[in-house]
């Protein structure tokens, strides 16, 4: 995806398992990394890692889902609810998450 700032990219990191990740790119390096891991919610995507390397700024994400924002709107548009997204799942490396 893309956005104003960055762009966004799904990729497979194998050197932990080979799970997915988003990839945020951007040539605007922000703060956003530092202020989201500050942050700890369920609505909130936490941060794997950032990598700087000039001129671009790279946060590495989990992957959550199949459902995009674009699917949302079609399928609002169409009056129907959207599918459920089945990798929704969180993996459990949240702080503040209670059994």
């Amino acid at each position: 995806g893309q956005g104003s700032f960055a762009k966004v990219f799904l990729a497979r990191q194998k050197a932990l398992a080979g799970r997915l990740v988003a990839l945020k790119v951007t040539h605007r390096p922000t703060r956003e990394a530092e202020r989201l891991a500050r942050l700890q919610h369920t609505n909130i995507v936490p941060v794997y890692s950032v990598h700087d390397a000039a001129p671009a700024q790279v946060i590495c994400m989990p992957y959550l889902g199949e459902v995009t924002v674009a699917d949302l709107v079609r399928a609002y548009r169409a009056g129907r609810p959207a599918r459920a997204d089945r990798s929704r799942k969180t993996n459990g490396t949240r702080a503040t998450r209670q059994p």
